[in-house]
């Protein structure tokens, strides 16, 4: 059971380092499009000012939402009741295993891994199996986080590129 749930733990940090990347390369895209629309603020050309503005709050927002995601380890994190197990259940995913207790993901484990029925998990396991789940939730929290910045940014460069053409046409 160590074994299994070691690994787990080492898919799980797997998937929160790449969630940090993420985030990292969403605040400095997001700060590269500030910079150029701050440049590019103009008191004469009102409509392109405007957009430059909408570019520069949208991608502010996004860098909120990264930098909440980034100081995500402070938070406290909500432990879930039990969930039942159905086929589309992936103990190794960190989404499904987010949303376990940690006595119902070790039950989970012992049968489906076909452990001895009367498998009783030891101390430390019950401690790996908590900071799985802690893990899990924390990864969770970082990919909503990073859905909500990515779409902030989204926005954000469609009021840049629009910026760009009300330039580009001279209005």
């Amino acid at each position: 059971m160590k074994q299994t749930l070691k690994y787990i733990l080492s898919v799980i940090v797997d998937n929160l380092n790449y969630a940090e990347g993420k985030h990292a390369v969403g605040v400095a895209l997001s700060s590269g499009i500030i910079i150029f629309s701050a440049a590019n603020l103009d008191p004469f050309a009102s409509l392109a000012t405007i957009f430059a503005g909408l570019s520069i709050l949208f991608c502010s927002i996004s860098i909120g939402f990264s930098l909440l995601a980034l100081m995500s380890r402070d938070f406290k994190i909500k432990d879930y009741g039990k969930k039942v197990i159905t086929n589309n259940t992936n103990l190794v995913y960190f989404k499904d295993i987010a949303r376990f207790a940690t006595d119902n993901y070790l039950n989970a484990l012992i049968k489906s891994y076909n452990f001895p029925k009367n498998y009783k998990p030891d101390e430390f396991e019950v401690d790996l199996a908590k900071q799985v789940l802690l893990t899990a939730k924390l990864t969770n929290f970082k990919f909503l986080f990073f859905n909500k910045s990515i779409q902030s940014l989204a926005i954000g460069i469609i009021f840049t590129v629009v910026m760009v053409v009300v330039i580009a046409m001279g209005a």
